[in-house]
C-alpha cells in the first residue's frame, strides 16, 4: 500500500485515523484543518487572534471530539459525501468548543445561552434518529455552501447557529450590519435552493 492511498480513498482514510494512524492524522490536522482556518476568505483566524487563543488548538480539539467513545462519530460516518465535507462540520464544533472555553467574560459577544443552543445541535446521544438524519441533511447543505461561498456560510453560521447580532458579526468580520444581513440572506436563499434541488 502506497503511503497517500488514503488521499483517493476516504474508506481507509477513517480506517487510519480510528487506528491512529500517524501520517492520516498529519494529514487531516496539517493539511486539511490547518489551511481552512488559516484562510484569508475565512475570519476564524481573526476572531482567535482577537481573544489570543492559538489556532493550532483546533486540530488538537477536533482530534479530541473524533476520539470519544471509542471513535464512534468516525464509525458513524456514512460515506454519502467526501469526508473532508463531514469534516467541516467537526471543524466548526472544535472553534466553538474553544470559543466556548476562553470568551466567559465576554458575555455580550458569545453567551454561554448562544453557545450552549448551538452545541445541541450537534449532540451525538440523540436517540431520535429523525432528528439525527435532519442535522445530518443540514450539515450536508452547509458544507456544500461552505465549499462554494464559505464567507455566507459563516454568516449564516454566527447569525442562525450562534444567534450573534448583524452589528456583532459586523464587528467581527469587520462589515457593515446591513452587509451582514445581505450575505445571511443570500446564504440562506442558497440553502434553500440545495435543498429544493434535492428532492427534485
Amino acid at each position: 500500500m502506497e503511503n497517500n492511498d488514503f488521499l483517493k480513498d476516504d474508506k481507509l482514510l477513517v480506517s487510519l485515523l480510528i487506528n491512529y494512524d500517524e501520517a492520516a492524522w498529519n494529514y487531516i490536522i496539517t493539511d486539511v484543518i490547518k489551511p481552512l482556518v488559516l484562510s484569508d476568505r475565512l475570519p476564524v483566524r481573526r476572531i482567535f487572534q482577537q481573544y489570543g487563543i492559538p489556532i493550532d488548538s483546533i486540530g488538537g480539539e477536533v482530534f479530541q471530539i473524533f476520539q470519544k467513545n471509542d471513535f464512534a462519530i468516525l464509525r458513524s460516518f456514512r460515506y454519502d459525501c467526501k469526508f473532508t465535507s463531514f469534516l467541516f462540520w467537526y471543524i466548526r464544533s472544535a472553534a466553538k468548543n474553544i470559543l466556548k472555553k476562553y470568551c466567559k467574560k465576554n458575555e455580550d459577544m458569545l453567551s454561554d445561552t448562544m453557545l450552549e443552543n448551538s452545541l445541541m445541535m450537534s449532540k451525538d446521544g440523540s436517540s431520535d434518529l429523525a432528528m439525527q438524519d435532519d442535522i445530518a441533511e443540514k450539515n450536508r447543505l452547509l458544507a456544500k455552501l461552505w465549499q462554494k461561498n464559505p464567507a455566507h456560510a459563516f454568516v449564516l453560521l454566527l447569525r442562525q447557529d450562534l444567534e450573534l447580532s448583524s452589528k456583532t458579526v459586523g464587528t467581527l468580520l469587520n462589515k457593515t450590519p446591513g452587509n451582514v444581513d445581505k450575505m445571511n440572506q443570500r446564504a440562506k436563499e442558497q440553502m434553500y435552493e440545495y435543498l429544493k434541488n434535492g428532492k427534485e
